[in-house]
Parts: structure tokens; sequence; C-alpha cells
């Protein structure tokens, strides 16, 4: 069995974080681990409060598990050095293990996470990174500070968040400038917490379980998809779905 390590923040409701990232993890047919960056106060509607974990406590618990893991996925961090940090930790045991980062800036009932955002930290750490997973919101802060993200690591555009009938996802590999695509009609009046991190987490179970990008990109979209349709989308993460 393959294993997955989601480090991220902590949701009491279960919809978000790592309690969302284990369950992914579950379906598509991996051993899940979790580190936790912060505790929080939340459900689907509000966010209370947070608490974030001192990254010495959070990299002690990365040491613990990360032996025999396949793949990792990061979610809220405070700052970029706490994520530098912790990419450095990974490193140290097994510098081949593909890192996905899910930039969550702020939640989906506004409270923000990612404050300072420092030009050269941002370069170091995508430089690291396999893929991070912005939406469009995220994507334009990021590029606030650095327009030329897409030299340094892959990225994959969350287009749910667009003012167009449809939600396209685009995947840019590293270094180039025409995306791989995939449109779905966006289901009027529904939203769920926590989708960010169940697309992220669908990428890392995919790839932890062989797959490429491309096919990675294709199994996370159609879970979303289908979990926000029906709250389950355990049926697309066990087979191949051919992308176009």
């Amino acid at each position: 069995m393959k294993r997955a390590l989601s480090i991220a923040g902590f949701d009491p409701s279960g919809g978000a974080g790592v309690i969302a990232d284990l369950k992914v993890f579950h379906q598509f047919g991996l051993q899940g681990y979790a580190a936790t960056t912060a505790l929080t106060s939340q459900n689907s509607n509000e966010f209370f409060e947070l608490e974030w974990i001192d990254i010495s406590k959070v990299n002690s618990q990365v040491r613990a598990v990360l032996a025999n893991v396949d793949v990792c996925k990061i979610g809220i961090v405070p700052s970029l050095q706490y994520l530098n940090d912790l990419i450095e930790v990974i490193g140290q045991t097994n510098r081949n293990i593909p890192i996905i980062w899910d930039p969550v800036i702020q939640s989906s009932t506004g409270f923000r996470f990612l404050i300072d955002i420092e030009t050269d930290v941002l370069k170091q750490v995508l430089s690291k990174l396999f893929i991070i997973t912005p939406n469009l919101e995220e994507l334009n802060s990021l590029e606030t500070y650095l327009p030329s993200i897409f030299d340094y690591t892959h990225v994959i555009v969350k287009g749910g968040h667009s003012n167009t009938e449809l939600a396209t996802d685009q995947l840019f590999f590293k270094g180039e400038k025409k995306p791989i695509e995939i449109s779905r009609k966006k289901l009027s009046g529904i939203t769920k917490h926590g989708t960010g991190c169940a697309f992220s987490s669908a990428i890392a179970a995919s790839l932890a379980n062989g797959n490429e990008l491309p096919t990675a990109f294709n199994q996370a979209n159609e879970y979303v998809n289908k979990l926000l349709h029906t709250g389950q989308g355990k049926e697309c993460a066990h087979h191949e779905i051919q992308w176009k």
C-alpha cells in the first residue's frame, strides 16, 4: 500500500485540512498520515479562530512518519519561511518525494492565512516543489510578487472561482505556456467547503498510485466534480480517466 502525508490545518468539521485529506487518501486506496500546522475553530459557514503550531513541533510530527511516505501534500502555513523549513525537513529524508502545495491564502469564509509573501523565499520554495494548485485568486496574489511563477514549478490553476458559466482547470507544465484544460459546467448555487483541499489531495494520491501528472489532473478533476454532485468521489479514485 502506498503512503501519503498531509501537512495541513485541523478543521473540527472535517470539511477541510488534514481530516479531509485523509478521507481522500483512503478513497484512493492509500495509507494516510498527517501532521498539523494549525488548530482551527471553523465549520462550513464560519471561521472563529486559529492557533499556529510551532514549526519545531510540526517538523517533529513529520520526522516521525516520513520514512516510508511516497507523496506529500502541504496546506495552510503562516509564512513562506515556515513552508521552506518544512520542505527542507522532507528533503533531508527523501528529496525524491513529490511535494504538492495548495497555497491557501484565505479560507472560503474569508479568514486570511498567508500574510507576508517575500519574493526571494517564494522563488526558493517553488523551485523545490513538484506542483502547486492555486485557484484564480491565489494565483493572482502570488503573481503580484512573482509574475514568472510558471517558470519554477508545475502549476494547476483551479477555475471554480471564475465569473464564467464553465469552470476551467488548467495544468501548466513547468516553463510551458500552453496548458492542458478541463472544463465543466458550474453547479448553480452549490458550493462545498474544502473542495480545494480535496483536489490537491486527489492529485497527490493519484501520483502516489503511479499515475503521470495528466492522469492525476483528470482523476482529481473528476473526483471533485463527483464530490460536488453527490458528496462522494470514491468511484472516480480507482480507474484511469482518459484525458484530452
